[in-house]
């Protein structure tokens, strides 16, 4: 009977001990320095707001990245529509500049042949005995053979006559000059300045050969 009574009293015993040790575990078991209930449960909603504020940042961080990202191509974009632009400018300058460069070259060549006497016709050039003219090569084309048979039958009837012509022969000469001037001139474009501006002095200067009586 004794025994019975000891040994309840040693079970209430350790029934207390792990009684008041139970606010120790939840203190210190599991992490927690909260010594109720009400107190883990606070401290573990504060752990879910800081990780909502967490996580808020980190969406917020990306967004600014994703912002700057788009901001950067934009500029890429403005940037490379910018060159294109300014290159195709700097080609249409270039262009332009050449352009003029050879009009105002043609200008002035224009303008040298107008101040300059033109020289006489040479031996190879015009034949003083048979009157054979020396076409350049410009003026051998196709188009300009009619003219340039009459010119050259005018010429041969000038040889034949010691180099003495009729006022009616030179001017059928002019005549016959300025035409083949006018043509030459419809196919300016055809031909190089440089060989264009030898033809039309050859002729300049076959006229003015014609044109001594």
């Amino acid at each position: 009977m004794m025994r019975q009574v000891l040994t309840r009293a040693a079970i209430l015993a350790l029934f207390l001990a792990g009684a008041s040790a139970a606010p120790v575990a939840a203190q210190w078991g599991w992490g927690y320095f909260s010594s109720t209930a009400g107190e883990g449960a606070a401290r573990g909603m504060a752990d879910v707001v800081r990780s909502a504020g967490a996580a808020n940042l980190m969406n917020s961080a990306a967004a600014i990245n994703v912002e700057t990202a788009r901001s950067a191509y934009l500029d890429n974009q403005i940037k490379f529509t910018n060159t294109y632009f300014e290159k195709k400018r700097i080609r249409q300058s270039y262009v332009d500049s050449t352009k003029d460069l050879n009009r105002n070259s043609s200008q002035r060549m224009a303008a040298l042949a107008r101040s300059t006497p033109p020289l006489p016709m040479t031996d190879r050039e015009l034949d003083p005995v048979s009157g054979q003219i020396g076409w350049p090569r410009a003026l051998r084309d196709d188009q300009y053979e009619p003219l340039r048979l009459k010119l050259d039958d005018l010429f041969a009837k000038r040889a034949e006559a010691g180099g003495n012509i009729s006022y009616k022969q030179a001017d059928e000469i002019y005549a016959a000059s300025s035409e083949l001037t006018s043509e030459l001139k419809k196919r300016i474009k055809d031909y190089p300045s440089g060989e264009y501006m030898s033809a039309k002095r050859f002729i300049e200067r076959l006229s003015r050969e014609g044109a001594s009586l």
